[in-house]
């Protein structure tokens, strides 16, 4: 699996975060979605994607973590070996559409339990433990009170809600009782500054009961240097203290490849992992990690945060690798892609105490075992290319190629399923563009190689290519999971979408239509891959959409009455005084000239409900994503390739995109159904109306025709 693991925000139950209910308008919604998540500081900016928009905690990777995967390995031996799937699928909108896919997933003989079957590589690990101040709080979210705790007898720390401390000291006692004889552990503290609790000693030679002791009486006090707790436990890894293993500051990347037989290739790489410090003298493998446990929380800032992160290359430029566990909160987003980019190192987060005791106690041999680095994927095709990437920050820019720099085994299920732990890419034809969306009259199916190399957890350049068959003829889905990983994709797209205010979520009535649509197809696509989720632990996922069809309602009806009521008043305005004639009042002139202004009014008013194209007030009106509105029934036909061209701009807009106004449609037959001014009744006064119509009519014609040339 990637080397983020994030999880998504629930309560206990599956049910999604209680502070969700407080927003009251779409507004309050967004801001609550983008406020979890910062976007970065220091020097730590993000993609250039995430910089140009708003950044919500709600992610691909957190969102695939979530679920379950069942994905087929072909290769049960390997230390390291791809599988791959495709896709054919209807566009999220327009089911006429095609868009196509690809998705990967790597397997290791220590997935599941592979594990246990041959043992996971020996470790010296030191844990830096973050006792500030800050982490004597609660987490953000419910708690499971339920939860066992994992001290044992006379050792629980209370019997319901645990502050993030009390959770990171039961977590840690779980990881210490899955250490072995042959493995290293160190223990250092910090807060303003860092601390040495226990040396990198061999574990069968450490008094676990001080140990413990001294770990239970911890409490949490005074600011934050995360620079400071990270040095402090980097300082542990003295060339002495791993007397059993050859230090080298040797990248995974320039050990040579080997192509010969598989007995010489094994002599190579143990020479390679030898000298990068991957081999024990006795030929076994060792891996040196810091497991950073921290709620993140500096005192420092950026200048902080900085100086943590070029700790964490420097370690691994010294083979000692990093994995940071963000406590109660995420990190910045662009913190996050560069320690997940970092050869060897692994960020996870959790947001409840529950989330934490399963990736440290459950799933800790997994994350501390690498079996791949300096992973590069390439697309060999003339006709198809990879437009866009899911499942992991590395892939979300895909223009210097598709590079991973670390994967790790994964657990699995008692029904053999993954949480999360799969990449998902978009594919497009050559020359169309980033839409994805394939020719639906293809009816051919096309051959894809990918071609994979990596260095192995020996130091040992390996390569794989495999051919995979992408049939666009038909909706198709070569395995259930990636129908599945599709559908969560769309899922992050369509929320994202909507809080960044993109095209097609500004108009409240056409952004209910859109979630309540989708809320249906996101249901049935999940349920025909045989996921039931939706209904328990993942339940929180329909509560979102749910939470925000319930705001857009609100919205739309608010936004209707509100423009109701200006229709209303403007006509009333323009009708006030249709029955002062010049002298009835004595005030002739007066009279004439609020009938006159409010005609004019009521002029502006149709002028902007009456469509370029028939120039009579709208029927049915729809809008382009230029923002030009028309009768639906003088919308062009669409182009073979599913654009439609607009009548005034020709900028082309695709036909899902062409959306239903509804707003427009009820103010337009507001204005028909008001009742006309007497004045307009008179013969001449229609004549005169008429002659204008016609010219308006005549000069709007010729405009539209020079627009369109």
């Amino acid at each position: 699996m990637a080397r983020t693991k994030q999880t998504a925000r629930k309560s206990s139950g599956g049910k999604a975060d209680r502070r969700m209910w407080q927003p009251t308008t779409p507004n309050q919604w967004k801001s609550f979605m983008t406020a979890q998540q910062c976007v970065g500081t220091g020097s730590f900016q993000p993609s250039r994607q995430q910089q140009q928009q708003k950044t919500s905690y709600l992610n691909y990777e957190n969102t695939f973590y979530s679920f379950a995967f069942h994905v087929d390995s072909q290769a049960k031996g390997a230390e390291f070996h791809p599988s791959y799937a495709a896709a054919c699928s209807p566009g999220p909108l327009d089911e006429s559409s095609r868009e196509a896919y690809v998705g990967v997933a790597f397997h290791s003989k220590y997935d599941g339990e592979g594990m246990k079957e041959h043992g996971r590589p020996n470790l010296d690990l030191v844990v830096t433990l973050d006792i500030s101040g800050s982490m004597n709080t609660l987490f953000e979210v419910d708690q499971d009170e339920g939860a066992a705790s994992a001290f044992g007898a006379g050792q629980t720390l209370h019997p319901k809600r645990q502050n993030k401390l009390q959770v990171a000291k039961e977590c840690l006692l779980s990881i210490m009782r899955q250490l072995r004889d042959e493995d290293r552990f160190g223990l250092t503290i910090f807060n303003s500054k860092g601390q040495v609790v226990l040396p990198l000693t061999r574990w069968s030679e450490v008094n676990k009961d001080k140990l413990t002791r001294e770990l239970n009486l911890l409490n949490a006090a005074g600011g934050t240097s995360l620079y400071d707790g990270l040095h402090t436990a980097t300082l542990l890894f003295k060339p002495d203290s791993t007397a059993d293993s050859q230090p080298s500051s040797t990248q995974p990347s320039s050990s040579r490849t080997t192509r010969s037989s598989s007995g010489k290739k094994r002599a190579a790489g143990s020479q390679a992992g030898s000298q990068a410090g991957l081999i024990d003298s006795n030929g076994s493998v060792r891996s040196k990690r810091i497991l950073f446990l921290t709620d993140m929380i500096s005192s420092g800032g950026g200048a902080d945060e900085v100086k943590l992160l070029e700790e964490i290359r420097t370690n691994a430029d010294r083979r000692i690798w990093t994995s940071v566990m963000g406590i109660g909160s995420d990190l910045n987003v662009g913190l996050v892609e560069r320690i997940s980019t970092t050869p060897g190192c692994f960020y996870s987060s959790v947001c409840n105490g529950e989330e934490f005791r399963t990736v440290l106690g459950q799933d800790f041999d997994y994350d501390v075992t690498a079996v791949a680095y300096n992973i590069e994927l390439k697309l060999i095709s003339d006709e198809w290319e990879i437009v866009n990437g899911y499942g992991s920050p590395e892939v979300y820019d895909i223009k210097n190629g598709i590079k991973i720099s670390t994967e790790f085994p994964v657990a699995l299920d008692h029904s053999g399923n993954r949480k999360g732990g799969v990449y998902l890419f978009k594919l497009a034809k050559k020359n169309q563009g980033t839409t994805g969306a394939a020719d639906a009259m293809l009816t051919d199916a096309s051959l894809l190689n990918f071609h994979l190399s990596y260095t192995d957890m020996h130091g040992v350049k390996k390569e794989d290519l495999q051919e995979v068959v992408m049939d666009t003829s038909q909706v198709n889905y070569s395995q259930p999971w990636i129908r599945k990983a599709v559908a969560l994709t769309r899922y992050i797209d369509t929320h994202n979408g909507y809080i960044n205010g993109e095209s097609g979520f500004t108009i409240h009535q056409e952004t209910l239509n859109r979630f309540t649509q989708f809320k249906t197809q996101f249901q049935i696509e999940l349920e025909s891959t045989g996921d039931d989720t939706l209904q328990t632990s993942n339940q929180s996922f329909v509560e979102i959409l749910d939470k925000i069809i319930q705001l857009e309602q609100t919205a739309a009806a608010d936004e209707a009455a509100q423009q109701q009521a200006l229709i209303d008043q403007q006509a009333a305005a323009a009708t006030a005084d249709d029955d002062d004639e010049d002298g009835e009042t004595g005030g002739g002139t007066r009279g004439t000239k609020r009938k006159n202004e409010g005609g004019d009014k009521m002029d502006s008013i149709k002028e902007d409900l009456t469509c370029p194209v028939c120039l009579e007030l709208f029927t049915d009106p729809v809008t382009f994503s230029c923002l030009h509105n028309f009768c639906k029934g003088c919308t062009p036909a669409p182009a073979a390739n599913g654009l439609v061209n607009c009548p005034v701009c020709r900028k082309p807009t695709p036909v899902a995109d062409v959306k239903e106004n509804f707003m427009l449609k009820r103010m337009a037959s507001t204005i028909k159904s008001s009742p006309q001014k007497r004045g307009d009744k008179k013969d001449g006064d229609n004549k005169a109306a008429d002659r204008k119509q016609t010219a308006r009519k005549q000069t709007a014609r010729k405009q539209t025709a020079r627009k369109g040339r």
